[in-house]
């Protein structure tokens, strides 16, 4: 079967004000003719799809994006050069392949631009290990807009704690999960493991209350430290810190919340090994999370 690696969901807020003018915001829709969705398209088409930012050693390969009916689906292969590349064939344990510095190994992943509300619109970004990056399109789609609008700047935000939380009334579970180490395996009973998993559970019909996740979220480490896991687990990024809330529209939600000083949620789509989603599935997450984000920031 095919290796998966895990893949979540960011989502950032697009809107445009007027040059020196930061608190003149646009109507989105009004910029361009045919529309916001339709710049986006149109500068997806723009230089044959192809991107490339050499300063930063990142690039991107386009493919037509697909209207839906609530926002544009585009797919992207990116990635970036500057390091010496084996390649490594894992059934085997041998080097298969490699390749020089100049070259840039591309992964898809996909994007979706919902459509605008008023002076905003949201963008969700799949996040991908490998790609070039969850705002690589943020500068090429800014300076083509500046071009194509003059007098128009694109501001490019993440979307606040505050407005990803919002939908959620309770939390279901916290986990966190040890990623053994080499020296770990000297213990028969754990080979082949990947990791151990320390999970908090709330008693029968008492799920934990959402302000819990807050202060996970504004002390990180206290997160991982309420299990007993030591400061050298936790300074070397072998640990993740997993919860699962539930919504207010009955779904139960699991994000990833391992970094502490990258504060956007990410929601997760697969896990590793797990199917990814495919692009009815993915674009379903993301107008969900939409609603969300659009109930909280006002829909006028």
């Amino acid at each position: 079967m095919p290796v998966t690696s895990r893949r979540s969901l960011v989502a950032y807020k697009l809107s445009c004000h007027e040059a020196r003018k930061p608190d003149k915001l646009f109507e989105l829709d009004s910029l361009y003719k045919g529309g916001f969705t339709r710049a986006f398209i149109d500068f997806c088409g723009s230089d044959q799809g192809a991107i490339q930012q050499k300063g930063l050693g990142k690039y991107s390969h386009l493919e037509k994006p697909e209207v839906q009916d609530e926002g544009v689906l585009l797919e992207l292969q990116s990635g970036s050069n500057g390091e010496e590349i084996a390649i490594l064939d894992a059934g085997s344990d041998s080097i298969v392949g490699e390749y020089d510095s100049e070259k840039a190994p591309m992964v898809r992943s996909r994007v979706y631009l919902r459509n605008p509300v008023g002076s905003y619109a949201i963008l969700c970004v799949e996040h991908v290990n490998g790609s070039a990056g969850d705002t690589f399109l943020k500068t090429p789609f800014k300076n083509w807009l500046k071009s194509a609008v003059p007098g128009c700047l694109l501001d490019w935000e993440p979307v606040a704690e505050e407005e990803s939380l919002d939908a959620f009334k309770s939390i279901e579970d916290f986990e966190v999960r040890k990623y053994l180490r080499p020296s770990d395996m000297a213990d028969s009973l754990i080979t082949g493991a990947n990791y151990i998993s320390y999970k908090l559970a709330h008693k029968r019909r008492q799920p934990f209350p959402i302000a819990l996740l807050k202060e996970a979220l504004s002390d990180f480490n206290k997160a991982k430290t309420m299990f007993g896991l030591v400061e050298s687990d936790i300074t070397d990024n072998k640990v993740d810190v997993l919860v699962r809330a539930n919504s207010k529209d009955g779904r139960t939600v699991q994000f990833d919340i391992s970094s502490s000083f990258d504060m956007k949620i990410r929601e997760l789509l697969n896990e590793r090994g797990d199917a990814v989603l495919n692009d009815s599935a993915f674009v379903k997450r993301c107008n969900e999370k939409c609603e969300v984000i659009e109930h909280r920031l006002g829909r006028a």
